[in-house]
């Protein structure tokens, strides 16, 4: 099944990110592709309490942000006390595709991650993944988060805007 088959209606999204306009413009991608349940915080305080009141099937968190960053609010998913869902899919989107950056996201507990500028095709093909692709989650140290996939090299992935894939026009919901 791909993502344009895949039953969105009853997945519930978080969009994690300090800029409105980008949780704006996923929001109306996700709902153009026929997702309903969509949360948006603006900080991680307002995240944390969004994923203690709904029951959230996937995050998209945004790297660069003050005062916590993406990958100290996936740390604190992971492994906070207080977590009520330290196994919760979490995507990180970043505009830095540095190899330093890549592997910050990815030791902070990211399943995966997106480089910005994301196309719509990109965003629902690597939600589609996360989703139905099931990991099972390891503990080395501080450590806590979903086993690499098989084969997986993120390190060596073309971000999505090098590999021809062109965004849609999106129409926004009124």
């Amino acid at each position: 099944m791909t993502a344009e088959e895949f039953d969105w209606s009853e997945i519930e999204i978080l969009i994690l990110d300090d800029n409105a306009p980008f949780r704006n413009l996923v929001a109306d991608v996700l709902r153009g592709s026929g997702v309903r349940n969509i949360h948006m915080a603006g900080d991680a305080g307002d995240a944390f309490n969004t994923l203690k009141t709904s029951l959230v099937d996937i995050a998209l968190v945004d790297f660069i942000m003050d005062p916590l960053d993406g990958a100290e609010f996936t740390r604190m998913v992971r492994t906070g006390s207080d977590s009520s869902n330290p196994e919760l899919p979490i995507i990180i989107v970043t505009g830095d595709a540095t190899a330093k950056t890549l592997d910050t996201v990815l030791k902070s507990g990211a399943h995966d991650f997106l480089v910005k500028p994301i196309s719509a095709e990109a965003l629902m093909a690597r939600l589609h993944r996360t989703l139905t692709t099931p990991r099972q989650f390891v503990r080395d140290g501080s450590f806590y988060g979903p086993a690499p996939l098989a084969g997986d090299q993120p390190n060596k992935r073309k971000p999505a805007r090098t590999l021809g894939i062109k965004p849609r026009s999106i129409t926004p919901s009124i």
